[in-house]
C-alpha cells in the first residue's frame, strides 16, 4: 500500500514538473515574439512564435502567446485554435481557458465562451475577472439572473478592492431585471470608485429616467456629456429625458445633435423617429426609421419600429413587409415573430399567423400570451382541439388572466361541452367581474345546455354592465320567452329593436316579436348598401337550429364591427362562417362581395355578386348585384360586360328611380 502511494506521488510530481516545464520558454524566437507582441507588431510576433514552436512543439505558453498575437490581428479563428493547443499542453492553467473565452466572445461563439469561463472558474474559483467575464456572456445571452449572480461573485471575490466596472455591470443587469433602485445604488458605488467615467453617470441618469425622476436624470446625463462631449449616445439619452418632460424643442435639438455627432450611425435616427412617433408626426417618423435602416440594414429593431408606425396609420401591407424584414434580421426574436403573427391574424391569414405564433413559442415557450395568441389563431381556423390545448397551456403559465378562461370557454362551447365551458366562464367572471361579455357567454352556455332558468341572471348582468348592446337584450328576451316570461321578454326584445345596428338584426327582432304576438309576418327584406347605392333583400334562413341561428346573428354582428374598423378580411371570414351553416344566405354573399370590392379584389367580388344573382335571379338582391357588377366592370375597363349588367338591371327593375340615368350611361358606353 505504501509502495503504491509512493509510486502515485512520483507520477504526479513528474506530470506537474512536465506541465511546469512546458509553460516556460526562453528561446530567442519566443523572446523576440514577446518583444514584438508588447510593441503591437503582431504579425512579426506570430512568425516568431511559430518558429519557436518548431523547437518546442508542446510548450503551452508559446501557444498562449500565439493566441494573443492572433487576437491582436483580429484573427479570432486562429487565436481560438492556439488557445486550445495551449490547453491541450497544460489543461491545469485557468488563464488559458479565460483567454479562449475572450476570443470566442469576439468570434461570436457565446456557448464556447461560456464553457471556457466555467472551466477557468473551476480551476481558479476565486478570480473575480473570471466571474465578471462569465457574467458578461450570460448578459449577452439575456440570462439576466445568472449574469447578476456572476457579477455579484466578482464583487464578493474582490475583497476590499472591487473594480468600478464590476458594480457598473451589476447595475446594468439590475436595470434589465427591473430593479431600478438597486441599479442606481450599483452605479453610485461605481462612481465612488471612479468619478470620471462618463458611462457610469449616463446609465445612472437613464435609471433615474426609468423612475420618472427627470431632474436627476437630466443632471446625470449632463455630467456624462461634460466628461465626454462627443458621445452621440449621451445626447440621445438627454433627448429622451426632454421627450419625457414634454419639452419638444429641446428633445428634437438633442436628437439632432446626436445625429450630427454620428452621421454614419442608425441609432440616432431611430431615437428621433421614436420621438416623432410619440408626438404623432408619423410621416417624419417613417422617414427617420428609413434613414436608420439605410445606415444599419441589419438591425431588426429598426424594421420592427417602422412596422409599428405603419400599423398606426393603417398601412398594413407595408407594415407586413417591415415586420417580415425584422424577422429575417432576427429570426429567433419572439417579439418580432409574435407581431408578424398578429398582422397575419388581423388580415385573416390564419395559417401564417399560426406558423409565426408557433415559432415565437419555440424561442420563448414560457410566455402565456404567445400560447393564447396561438389558441386564437387555431380557433379562427376551426382547429378547436388545438385551440383548447393552447388555452390550457396559457392558463398553466398564468392562471390569473380572465381572457384565457373566457376563450377556453368559447372553444368548449363550440364543441357543445357546456359544463366545462360554464366552469371556465365562471372563472373568467371571478377574475374580471365587470366584463359584460363574460356574463353573456355564460348565459349562452347555460341556455344551450338547457338550463334556461339560470341563463337569465347572467344575461341581465351583461345588460346592466353594457346597456347599449343589441345581442345582450335580444338573448335575454329570447331566454325570458323560453321560460314563459312573455311580458319581460317582449320588453327586452323591444330594447333590442331600438339598438339594432343593421337591417338583419332589425328584421330578425321584428319577426320574433311578431311571432310572439301571434301575428303572421311576411318576410321583409333586409338591406345593405352596395357599391352603387342599391338595396339587397334577404330571405329568412330555414331548417336551422336555434343555436345555428344565434351563431349566424353573432357572426353578422362581428362582421359589422370589423367593417366599421375597415378590417375587410376579418369580416369576410365571418361571412364564410355563416355560409358553412346556411349555404344559401344571400346577405352573406352580398356583403362578402362588397368587402372584396372594397379591397379591389374584383374577381372575388364578381364571383360573389353572381352567386347572389343565382340565388335570387329576379328579386331585389339580383337588382342590387347587377348594378354593382356593372360598376365593377366599368372600373376594370370591361365596357361590354358593364353594358350587359346595366341592361339586366333595367330589365328586372324597369321602374328604377335612376332608370333615365342608367339609360344615358348605356348610351354613352355604346359610343
Amino acid at each position: 500500500m505504501l509502495a503504491s502511494r509512493i509510486l502515485f506521488f512520483i507520477i504526479l510530481f513528474s506530470l506537474l514538473s512536465s506541465a511546469i516545464s512546458l509553460s516556460k520558454a526562453d528561446s530567442p524566437d519566443y523572446l523576440k515574439g514577446i518583444d514584438c507582441y508588447k510593441k503591437g507588431r503582431y504579425e512579426e510576433a506570430v512568425k516568431s512564435f511559430l518558429s519557436a514552436l518548431k523547437k518546442e512543439p508542446h510548450n503551452a505558453e508559446i501557444y498562449n502567446y500565439l493566441g494573443r498575437a492572433y487576437y491582436g490581428l483580429e484573427n479570432y479563428k486562429e487565436s481560438i485554435q492556439a488557445y486550445k493547443k495551449a490547453i491541450d499542453c497544460n489543461p491545469a492553467n485557468g488563464s488559458y481557458y479565460y483567454n479562449l473565452g475572450i476570443a470566442c466572445e469576439k468570434a461570436g461563439d457565446l456557448e464556447l465562451a461560456r464553457s471556457s469561463y466555467e472551466e477557468a472558474i473551476t480551476l481558479y474559483p476565486g478570480d473575480p475577472d473570471f466571474h465578471n467575464r462569465l457574467g458578461g456572456v450570460y448578459y449577452r445571452l439575456k440570462d439576466w439572473q445568472k449574469a447578476l449572480e456572476e457579477y455579484t461573485m466578482a464583487i464578493n471575490y474582490s475583497g476590499k478592492n472591487p473594480k468600478a466596472y464590476f458594480y457598473y455591470n451589476q447595475g446594468r443587469t439590475f436595470d434589465k431585471l427591473g430593479y431600478t433602485d438597486k441599479a442606481i445604488e450599483a452605479y453610485s458605488r461605481a462612481i465612488n470608485l471612479k468619478k470620471n467615467d462618463s458611462d457610469f453617470y449616463y446609465h445612472r441618469g437613464m435609471a433615474y429616467l426609468a423612475k420618472s425622476d427627470y431632474k436627476k436624470a437630466k443632471e446625470e446625463i449632463e455630467k456624462a456629456i461634460k466628461l465626454e462631449k462627443s458621445s452621440f449616445l449621451f445626447y440621445t439619452g438627454l433627448g429622451q429625458v426632454y421627450q419625457a418632460m414634454g419639452e419638444k424643442d429641446m428633445a428634437r435639438a438633442s436628437f439632432k445633435k446626436s445625429i450630427e455627432l454620428a452621421q454614419k450611425e442608425g441609432a440616432p435616427h431611430y431615437h428621433l423617429a421614436n420621438f416623432y412617433k410619440d408626438i404623432k408626426l408619423y410621416n417624419e417618423a417613417i422617414a427617420e426609421y428609413q434613414k436608420a435602416i439605410d445606415l444599419d440594414p441589419h438591425n431588426g429593431s429598426y424594421y420592427y419600429a417602422l412596422g409599428e408606425v405603419l400599423s398606426l396609420i393603417n398601412q398594413m401591407d407595408k407594415a407586413l413587409v417591415a415586420y417580415k424584414e425584422a424577422v429575417i434580421k432576427d429570426p429567433k426574436n419572439p417579439v418580432y415573430l409574435n407581431k408578424l403573427g398578429s398582422i397575419y391574424y388581423k388580415t385573416g391569414d390564419w395559417q401564417n399567423a399560426i406558423e409565426n405564433y408557433r415559432n415565437s413559442i419555440k424561442y420563448y415557450p414560457e410566455d402565456a400570451y404567445l400560447h393564447y395568441n396561438l389558441g386564437r389563431a387555431y380557433q379562427e381556423n376551426n382547429q378547436t382541439e388545438r385551440a383548447i390545448e393552447q388555452y390550457r397551456k396559457a392558463i398553466s403559465l398564468n392562471g390569473k388572466n380572465a381572457d384565457f378562461y373566457n376563450y377556453l370557454g368559447i372553444s368548449l362551447y363550440e364543441k357543445r361541452e357546456y359544463k366545462e365551458a360554464i366552469d371556465n366562464f365562471n372563472k373568467a367572471i371571478k377574475l374580471a367581474p365587470d366584463r359584460a361579455i363574460f356574463y353573456y357567454n355564460l348565459g349562452n352556455a347555460l341556455y344551450f345546455s338547457g338550463d334556461f332558468k339560470n341563463s337569465i341572471d347572467p344575461y341581465k348582468k351583461a345588460v346592466s354592465l353594457s346597456p347599449n348592446d343589441f345581442s345582450f337584450h335580444s338573448h335575454l328576451g329570447i331566454a325570458c320567452i323560453k321560460l314563459g316570461l312573455i311580458e319581460e321578454g317582449l320588453m327586452s326584445l323591444e330594447n333590442a329593436r331600438k339598438l339594432a345596428g343593421n337591417d338583419k338584426q332589425l328584421e330578425d327582432i321584428n319577426n320574433i316579436i311578431a311571432k310572439i304576438k301571434g301575428e303572421n309576418p311576411s318576410i321583409t327584406p333586409s338591406v345593405t348598401p352596395g357599391p352603387g347605392f342599391t338595396q339587397t333583400p334577404v330571405p329568412a334562413a330555414t331548417a336551422l337550429s336555434d343555436e345555428d341561428k344565434m351563431t349566424i346573428l353573432q357572426s353578422f354582428d362581428h362582421a359589422a364591427e370589423f367593417e366599421k374598423n375597415k378590417k375587410w378580411d376579418m369580416a369576410i371570414f365571418q361571412y364564410k362562417k355563416i355560409l358553412k351553416l346556411d349555404k344559401d344566405n344571400i346577405l352573406a354573399y352580398h356583403r362578402m362581395a362588397i368587402d372584396y370590392y372594397r379591397q379591389k379584389k374584383y374577381d372575388d367580388a364578381i364571383k360573389n355578386f353572381n352567386k347572389v344573382i343565382e340565388l335570387d335571379s329576379k328579386g331585389k338582391a339580383a337588382i342590387a348585384a347587377h348594378y354593382s357588377l356593372a360598376n365593377i366592370y366599368l372600373l376594370i375597363g370591361n365596357k361590354d360586360n358593364a353594358i350587359k349588367e346595366f341592361e339586366l338591371y333595367l330589365q328586372i327593375n324597369p321602374d328604377a328611380d335612376d332608370a333615365d340615368e342608367v339609360l344615358a350611361k348605356i348610351k354613352e358606353l355604346k359610343r
